[in-house]
C-alpha cells in the first residue's frame, strides 16, 4: 500500500483543466519528483494534496485513507507537510515564533522541543538567528525557515515546491544537500516540485514528468536521466 495515491485527480480553474485524470504515487520512504514545464499541473498537484484545491473529480489517499474531502488543517495533522513556493514566512515574527507556528499538529511540548532541536541541528543558522524577525533573513534562510517549519509538523510526507527558486547556485547544492539528507539520514518520504531537473533527478529515486496535467512519462531517476525526450526538454545537452 502506498503512502500517498492519486487517482484520476481532475482540477479545474475557471473552467480549465489543470489536472486531467492524474494519477500518481508515493511510497513510505520514497523520494520522488514531479518535473515539467510552467502550467504543466505540479504546483496544482501539491496544493490539491495539501487540501488548498478541491479537485472536481478522482480521489487521493493518504496511508490508505481517503483524505479527497478531507481539510486541509486535518491533513496537516496526519502528517503531510507542504512548502509552498516563494519561501512564505511570517515576517513580522521571529524565526522561533516561525517555527513554533508549525508545531501545533504536536501535541507534546517535549516532542516539540526535540523538532526544534533537529531542525537547528540541520540548519544551525537558524539557531543563530532565532530572536531575529523572519522579514530580515536573507533568502537561503528564508527558505530554511521554510523547511523547518513544514518539519515542525513531524510530518510523514514532506512536500516542497521549487526550494530552489531563487536562490545563489551555491545555496541551491546546498538545499539539495538538506534534501538528500532528510531523505537518506532520516527516512522522510519526500515529494518534490523542481525546475532544476538535473539536480532534482539525482537526489531522486523516481520521477514523474507532467504535460498539460497529466502524467507524460515516468519511472526511474535513472531511465529519466537518459530519456531522449527528457534530455531534449528539461535536461540539455550531455557532456
Amino acid at each position: 500500500m502506498s503512502l500517498l495515491q492519486i487517482e484520476n485527480l481532475t482540477v479545474s480553474y475557471g473552467g480549465a483543466e489543470a489536472l486531467s485524470n492524474l494519477s500518481i504515487h508515493v511510497e513510505e520512504g520514497e523520494f520522488v519528483v514531479l518535473l515539467g514545464a510552467n502550467g504543466a499541473g505540479k504546483t496544482t498537484t501539491l496544493r490539491t494534496i495539501s487540501g488548498l484545491l478541491k479537485p472536481g473529480h478522482g480521489k487521493i489517499f493518504f496511508d490508505g485513507a481517503d483524505i479527497t474531502s478531507m481539510p486541509g488543517h486535518k491533513r496537516t495533522k496526519l502528517g503531510i507537510g507542504h512548502v509552498p513556493e516563494g519561501r512564505q514566512v511570517f515576517p513580522d515574527h521571529t524565526v522561533m515564533e516561525n517555527l513554533q507556528l508549525g508545531s501545533f499538529p504536536v501535541h507534546r511540548d517535549a516532542s516539540k522541543a526535540s523538532i526544534i532541536n533537529d531542525v537547528f541541528d540541520l540548519f544551525p543558522r537558524l539557531a543563530e538567528r532565532k530572536t531575529q524577525l523572519a522579514g530580515t533573513l536573507s533568502g537561503g534562510e528564508a527558505q530554511m525557515l521554510a523547511v523547518g517549519r513544514a518539519l515542525m509538523g513531524a510530518p510523514r510526507l514532506l512536500m516542497l515546491d521549487e526550494p530552489s527558486l531563487g536562490l545563489a547556485p551555491r545555496l541551491v547544492a546546498e538545499m539539495f544537500g538538506y534534501m538528500r539528507h532528510l531523505h537518506k539520514e532520516q527516512g522522510l518520504t519526500i515529494l518534490l516540485v523542481e525546475q532544476q531537473a538535473r539536480m532534482a533527478l539525482q537526489v531522486a529515486q523516481r520521477g514523474y514528468v507532467l504535460q498539460r496535467g497529466q502524467v507524460h512519462t515516468e519511472g526511474p531517476s535513472a531511465a529519466l536521466k537518459t530519456d531522449p525526450a527528457v534530455v531534449a526538454a528539461y535536461l540539455g545537452r550531455t557532456a
